[in-house]
């Protein structure tokens, strides 16, 4: 899905640390044939990717079982019953 500022992707696998996450996400964009790489960690820890020329703050949601949503700050190992992995860009 893609927003006016924000992207929210969901890849094909689920993922359970920011780094091996981050890996997937930029061999995602290589593969499309759009420059990806990690710049930064922002204040809060947070990623920063510059994706096409735009630089954006790396969220992740990850929702596990009965809808139970789980957003963990960086360099926390997330549950292993993860149903379903937003991972949601902020251009900034």
């Amino acid at each position: 899905m893609l927003n006016k500022n924000k992207i929210i992707l969901e890849l094909d696998d689920v993922y359970y640390n920011m780094d091996d996450l981050l890996d997937a996400l930029i061999k995602h964009y290589k593969s499309k044939g759009i420059k990806c790489k990690k710049l930064y960690d922002d204040k809060l820890h947070n990623p920063v990717l510059l994706v096409d020329l735009k630089k954006y703050v790396v969220n992740v949601k990850n929702i596990g079982p009965n809808l139970v949503q789980y957003t963990l700050p960086p360099g926390t190992v997330w549950p292993t019953f993860i149903s379903l992995q937003q991972i949601i860009l902020k251009e900034i």
